[in-house]
């Protein structure tokens, strides 16, 4: 929130209280092996709805009531080699 005794500092938010809702739909696929490690690889949509003065300022004379996008994400995670699996050993598992 804006300090009201500072008249030089500026607001992100015209009003108090919510400011935007964001409506998303991702998935990601199942572990893909990769060596010693797993992938996943991630999609995702995204509706912004905004509700506030400030979140809906997109350029120069110019608003907009929603904002849409999609992104794609890598994730990694191991290593996937432990002593009781057989990948240790040589084995496929």
């Amino acid at each position: 929130e804006r300090n009201p005794n500072d008249p030089g500092e500026v607001s992100y938010f015209a009003d108090e209280g919510v400011t935007h809702l964001d409506f998303s739909l991702w998935t990601m696929t199942g572990a893909i092996p990769m060596g010693w490690f797993n992938m996943n690889l991630g999609i995702e949509f995204h509706l912004q709805v905004n509700v506030d003065g400030m979140t809906e300022r997109t350029g120069v004379g110019r608003t907009d009531d929603t904002v849409t996008w999609f992104g794609f994400g890598i994730s990694l995670r191991g290593p996937r080699c432990r002593p009781t699996r057989s990948i240790c050993n040589g084995g496929g598992t």
